[in-house]
């Protein structure tokens, strides 16, 4: 390896791993404030019976008949556990390291874009906390099947943290960067396929009502409509990638 290279490559492993350590401790830091802001049974289960009305006056109320669906086919409850518990993560997870590999700009605009949604979710937990469907009387299919990971005990997670569904937001806006610009269908069928099989997987579980998942999208869209003016203001290729190693954001493939 030639002299540029070797301090290309020792560049870039060092601002990998100060990206690494810093998407670490924002990741700890939400986690510690979403746990601290989480309101009271007595609210939540309010605002949760308030959106339970809502939704019957909309007829959005699926949850009851799509549990009834799923309860009665037991492989579905266990593909829609697994589909809850793993895919979300991954798909946001995969979609990060493929666009710091490949297209350093909207690794940045999709990192901001979530650290953004992340803020105005906190904000709305302390504001208007929301119980889940299982708290309300439906299924929680992961306790059924004793696929919880986490118990549910005040100071270890937010149980009231129903509204926004970033389970299936950040996945939804992840998916939605990485194919925005391509005009090939299977781009966008590859990318957004993990929204959509969360979507379900959400009421499925008993975990979010279905204005929860709409509650999501909506913030994650006004986070990139906040992040996008501070990716155009960012200095070209501030994050040390080389100009011929990044793609261009948009392609019309």
């Amino acid at each position: 390896m030639n002299r540029a290279g070797e301090l290309l490559s020792r560049r870039f492993v060092r601002r990998g791993a100060i990206e690494i350590a810093a998407i670490a401790v924002a990741l700890t830091l939400y986690g510690f404030l979403r746990v601290t802001f989480e309101g009271s049974t007595a609210d939540a289960t309010r605002n949760a019976a308030e959106l339970m009305r809502l939704e019957r006056q909309l007829l959005v109320d699926w949850e009851r008949d799509a549990q009834a669906w799923v309860l009665d086919r037991p492989f579905w409850i266990t593909f829609w556990n697994w589909i809850y518990q793993w895919l979300y993560w991954a798909s946001v997870g995969t979609i990060l390291v493929f666009l710091w590999l490949r297209d350093r700009p909207r690794y940045l605009l999709l990192r901001d874009t979530l650290l953004i949604a992340a803020a105005i979710g906190l904000v709305i937990w302390a504001t208007f906390p929301v119980a889940p469907p299982r708290f309300m009387g439906y299924v929680d299919t992961l306790s059924l099947n004793g696929d919880r990971l986490v118990e549910e005990q005040p100071g270890m997670v937010n149980r009231y943290a129903a509204v926004p569904s970033f389970h299936v937001g950040w996945p939804a806006i992840a998916g939605f960067i990485l194919a925005r610009g391509s005009g090939k269908p299977r781009v966008w069928f590859c990318a957004m396929l993990p929204t959509v099989l969360l979507a379900f997987s959400v009421v499925f579980t008993g975990n979010h009502f279905i204005l929860d998942i709409v509650a999501g999208i909506v913030v994650v869209a006004a986070a990139l409509l906040i992040a996008e003016p501070l990716q155009s203001r960012r200095v070209p290729h501030a994050a040390g990638t080389p100009t011929d190693a990044v793609p261009p954001p948009t392609t019309t493939d």
